[in-house]
This record gives C-alpha cells, structure tokens and sequence, in this order.
C-alpha cells in the first residue's frame, strides 16, 4: 500500500505590494498577499485549499471554492501560489496550506505564514 505524502519545500505568504506601512495602493494596484509553496513530491495527491485568519491561533476559514489541483504522482519539484485579494492592507493575516489526498484525507502541509503590513504589530 503507498503512503500518501506531499513534501514541502517551502511555504511563503507577503504582501505583494511590499508596503511598509497600510497605505493605499498604487493606483490600479489592488492589495494582495501572495502565498507561495514548492514540493519536493506529491504521492496520491489531489490537491491543495488555503486557510487564513487574523490571528496565528484564532478561526481560519478556507479561501479557494475548489482545490487547487496538484501533479498527482510527481516527485518532481512543483511551484503553487494562490493570491488572496480580499484584504484589509492595514491588517495582518496568518495562511497555512491543507493537502488534499486522492481518497479525500487531509493533511496540514504548512505552519501558518504571516502577511502583512510590516509596520503592524504582530497579532498572536
């Protein structure tokens, strides 16, 4: 029987306007996070959802409507991003990554990640 596994490499989520504080974007620059992550392999696996709350230990709520589709069977490095859009630039938000196996079992891939304003003082 294989074990289902996804190994991340890396797991990253910013602010993609680089604000040093919560002013307003450029304009026609929408505020963003971008949250990023790489795997070093994907057995039996299905796909990804991204979570995020305003707290590191407070209520995440899932963003994406359906799983972000993964290589399946790869044991190929693959690269995965998902924006976040509905944000408050002025807030600090905390993101953690769900992998999906093919038979519907889940597993936690990432601690939560922190974006954010940098000048905000971390929630906990």
């Amino acid at each position: 029987m294989k074990q289902w596994l996804a190994a991340v490499m890396f797991f990253g989520a910013f602010a993609a306007n680089a604000a040093t504080d919560c002013a307003k974007p450029a304009d026609g620059e929408r505020p963003q996070h971008r949250v990023h992550w790489s795997t070093r392999s994907e057995i039996q696996s299905a796909g990804f959802d991204v979570f995020r709350a305003e707290r590191a230990d407070g209520d995440y709520v899932k963003l994406n409507d359906k799983p972000i589709p993964s290589a399946t069977n790869s044991v190929r490095t693959r690269e995965y991003e998902y924006v976040d859009y509905a944000i408050d630039p002025c807030k600090v938000y905390f993101y953690y990554v769900e992998a999906i196996g093919e038979k519907g079992n889940r597993m936690k891939l990432t601690e939560p990640q922190q974006a954010g304003p940098k000048s905000a003082a971390p929630a906990k």
